[in-house]
This record gives C-alpha cells, structure tokens and sequence, in this order.
C-alpha cells in the first residue's frame, strides 16, 4: 500500500513539473516579439496600416511606420 502511495507521489511530482516547464516556455514565446519596419511614401491608401496598429491588430508583432519623405530616400 505503502508502494502505490509513493510511486503516485512521484507521478504526480513528474506532472506538476512538466507542465511547470511547459507553461514557462509558453510564457517566454509571449514575450518575444517579432519587429518589422515598414517605410512608406505619402499615400492616403497606407491609412489602414497606422490604424491597424493603433487597434493593436499586429498582436505578436511590433511595427513601426515609418514615411518617407524625400525621393533620394526611397532607393
């Protein structure tokens, strides 16, 4: 009796840590988020974009709008 109640302990041990580890890298993969640069000409049709990312669509993605003014700027 004495047997089962340990190796049940164990078992139990073994889940709660595994799912500790599990959850942990979950969290860690939220953190990270992935940045992208978009540049852009003076165009009212690019609205949606500054819109979208003050609604906070872009959820695992940080973007940053950036216009570009001057021609020579666009090569």
């Amino acid at each position: 009796m004495i047997k089962k109640i340990g190796i049940t302990t164990l078992v139990l041990i073994a889940l709660a840590v595994t799912y500790y580890f599990l959850t942990k890298e979950k969290k860690d993969i939220k953190v990270q988020k992935e940045q992208v640069t978009i540049g852009m000409v003076t165009f009212p049709g690019y609205a949606p974009l500054y819109l979208a990312n003050e609604k906070g669509l872009f959820e695992n993605i940080e973007v940053e709008l950036v216009r570009i003014e001057a021609i020579g700027d666009l090569r």
